[in-house]
């Protein structure tokens, strides 16, 4: 990834508690002068969100020369990113915190709008993938099933975008189901 030019922004969760950990410890300790901070609100669908959005690029004590079972190695690390989330709704308030790691040094306001757009393309593929082939009801579970299933929905749900048609993802594909002289048309598109 890195050889071909490209960066990476990771999250850092619990399947790296010490990961994790070492970035939460730093954010919860970091000095001021440290760090830059940026703060976004959104309001729509009936709720309000307010993200905080905070980064350092001294990592130096991150990537040390480490030489222990479970160690993490992520190359070229330049930046850690903590994500504050408070959703105010009617009758509740949530909040949630995130951390990332990034090979690429960026503003505070960068990180945001790039971890927001990361998210609106996870979400809208997730939810035309659940609502198109009704995905969370797949029962592979064990094996390479899941893997293989998943990369056959990808492959079948962008040649039903591609096809150029008025009709909705999911009408392409029930109609493709039904019909087909339609589903040729779409394989040779």
């Amino acid at each position: 990834m890195l050889d071909a030019g490209a960066d990476y922004l990771l999250a850092a969760k619990a399947n790296q508690p010490g990961l994790m950990g070492e970035i939460e410890r730093f954010f919860a300790d970091a000095p001021a002068n440290l760090t830059s901070t940026v703060t976004e609100v959104d309001k729509g669908h009936g709720r309000v969100e307010e993200r905080r959005v905070t980064v350092s690029t001294q990592i130096d004590w991150l990537s040390g020369d480490r030489r222990f079972p479970g160690e993490y190695r992520f190359p070229s690390i330049a930046t850690i990113v903590k994500v504050q989330a408070q959703v105010y709704e009617k009758s509740r308030q949530s909040s949630q915190v995130r951390f990332y790691i990034s090979s690429r040094s960026m503003t505070a306001l960068q990180f945001a709008e790039a971890i927001r757009g990361h998210w609106a393309i996870e979400n809208s593929l997730h939810w035309v993938l659940d609502v198109t082939f009704n995905e969370d009801a797949a029962r592979s579970r064990t094996g390479h099933g899941p893997a293989n299933m998943a990369v056959v929905r990808h492959f079948a749900i962008n040649m039903v975008r591609s096809h150029n048609d008025k009709r909705s993802i999911k009408l392409r594909r029930n109609k493709a189901g039904r019909n087909p002289q339609y589903m040729a048309e779409i394989i040779r598109a």
